[in-house]
């Protein structure tokens, strides 16, 4: 019991700290959470997501396309699972280690989250410089690098509900895997 109640306590504490960052946020133009999708580093909207699962179980789901991995519980609710890697053209992310769920908020996507390849944190943009001279392809808003460094990773900051879209569409057009 004691466990149950250190991982309720924590989830708590993450919750009341995402929200704390958003409120904070209100006045900014922008702050995101950074997670890798598959090899590549991406920018998510704090205001879209509703906290971070560690420990998952995913149910894979016969005959669905390769962007949709499963469902999970997330606290007693079944959630639909998405890997938007093989929707940026790369292999599905792997269930290693380091993967994590990240639950979007329900006015974005109801009981959805996304499969990251590892959550790398909180991105403030005064910590980061735009890049300019990139011109972004579709469902990426901006790329960001973190510093100075040519050699430093360049982050898209994506435009989630095109990224959604495109999942949602996959379904119907796409052959189904088993």
């Amino acid at each position: 019991m004691a466990k149950r109640t250190d991982i309720r306590r924590f989830q708590e504490t993450l919750a009341q700290k995402l929200a704390a960052a958003q409120h904070q946020s209100e006045g900014i133009a922008a702050r995101w959470l950074g997670v890798m999708v598959g090899a590549q580093p991406v920018l998510l909207p704090l205001s879209a997501t509703a906290g971070v699962i560690h420990e998952f179980t995913l149910t894979h789901v016969p005959f669905s396309p390769p962007h949709f991995r499963g469902v999970t519980n997330v606290r007693g609710e079944l959630h639909d699972v998405l890997d938007l890697a093989p929707l940026f053209t790369q292999t599905e992310t792997p269930l290693s280690g380091t993967a994590r769920l990240v639950v979007l908020q329900s006015a974005i996507a109801p009981r959805t989250a996304l499969l990251a390849a590892r959550v790398v944190g909180l991105r403030r943009p005064e910590a980061m410089r735009p890049l300019d001279h990139s011109t972004p392809k579709e469902g990426v808003v901006a790329m960001w690098q973190e510093s100075e460094d040519p050699n430093a990773p360049v982050w898209q900051e994506i435009d989630l509900p095109f990224w959604l879209r495109q999942a949602a569409q996959a379904f119907t057009s796409e052959p189904l895997h088993e």
